[in-house]
């Protein structure tokens, strides 16, 4: 069997680690199937790591130049470059087929963006939401298997579509649970942090406002560490609703971090929060209780299904209870290492080895 994996879309963290840690698993654990992993030049080398390139996966390239060329081709060449290589499969774990693809065609639902409506939001940030909702739904009408993170993003979906359940599944995504599970527990840590790509839909203004509010003592001991891209404007714009300019010179933006930066950064912090609005699924939380990190996270989509008992949630909106929330954690070291230790173990269900048998195991279903 030939599987293509479609990797056209892959720009930005989530995706970026989604594909560096499956593909390599895939072709070690199913070596019966010949695997090729269709990247673009604008991703190529933010992609393919070290370990991606010493797999047996064969990478094929497109040139593209912006999202709507990139759309175009995906939609016209793809196809014809999988008749032309006899692909039985195709895989595309970033919401968006080729429609006309000639083959078993399996999607993946990352970004569930397109079935939650944020108030507020601008017109332009509306109008490409809508588009990518437009594009989501037909890609799950011509999909023979559709994916799901978390069982909120499948109901919801379905909800929104009408799709037939029957051709949808949900498979957890996973983390590398046993690099973040290194950190020495007798290390000293202090600070507040946060992992995600920054933006409106993060809710990160919530945080701001609630690590504003906090006492002085707390501030001077506990820095809030921002980890992830963030664009210039909105980092100022976040800045700037702190009241206390105190406040200000302890938030931190770092941008993204990878390998050991991100590594050290969950071993020397306190406390983990996130308060986003819009998950499909957190890979920041896994990695966070497989650090022995404590968590506070919104209740909102699926994030308390991730949780579960293993961390505190609060109303997103709700910056007093987020502010307490944190005030509490930070002065009851029982309750930390409570929620550390029920945060290890449930870290320990989600895998990406967990995450590669259930695809073989559909990529079987498809003879």
């Amino acid at each position: 069997m030939k599987v293509m994996i479609n990797a056209l879309s892959a720009k930005l963290g989530g995706g970026i680690t989604y594909i560096q840690n499956i593909v390599p698993r895939l072709v070690k654990t199913d070596p019966d199937k010949e695997y090729e992993l269709l990247v673009s030049n604008e991703n190529y080398e933010k992609l393919c790591d070290k370990e991606l390139l010493a797999s047996r996966v064969k990478i094929v390239i497109i040139k593209v130049s912006g999202l709507i060329n990139r759309l175009l081709k995906e939609q016209l060449v793809v196809p014809w470059m999988i008749y032309a290589k006899r692909i039985d499969v195709l895989f595309c774990p970033a919401n968006i087929v080729p429609f006309l693809a000639p083959c078993k065609k399996v999607l993946w639902i990352q970004n569930i963006d397109p079935f939650v409506q944020v108030a507020g939001e601008p017109l332009l940030r509306r109008l490409r939401i809508w588009l990518l909702k437009q594009i989501t739904v037909l890609s799950m009408r011509f999909s023979d298997v559709v994916i799901f993170s978390s069982n909120y993003s499948r109901e919801l979906a379905l909800k929104a579509t009408g799709i037939d359940r029957k051709k949808t599944r949900r498979i957890f995504l996973g983390a590398d649970v046993r690099r973040f599970s290194i950190a020495d527990e007798d290390r000293p840590r202090s600070g507040i942090l946060s992992v995600s790509n920054i933006s409106g839909r993060k809710n990160y203004e919530i945080l701001i406002k609630a690590y504003d509010s906090l006492p002085p003592e707390i501030k001077k001991r506990h820095k809030l560490k921002l980890v992830g891209a963030v664009d210039g404007k909105y980092r100022d714009e976040l800045l700037a609703l702190c009241v206390n300019s105190e406040s200000r010179g302890n938030i931190i933006f770092t941008g993204m971090l990878t390998g050991d930066n991100l590594t050290r950064a969950y071993a020397e912090s306190l406390i983990f929060v996130l308060p986003s609005l819009v998950e499909s699924f957190s890979l920041p939380i896994i990695e966070a209780m497989a650090a022995g990190m404590p968590v506070i996270a919104s209740n909102a989509t699926c994030l308390p299904e991730m949780i579960g008992t293993s961390g505190l949630t609060f109303d997103p909106f709700n910056q007093q209870e987020l502010a307490e929330l944190i005030v509490k954690l930070i002065g009851n070291e029982a309750l930390r290492r409570e929620l550390s230790d029920k945060g290890r173990e449930k870290a320990q269900k989600f895998t990406w080895d967990n995450t590669v048998i259930e695809i073989i195991k559909l990529f079987g279903e498809m003879k």
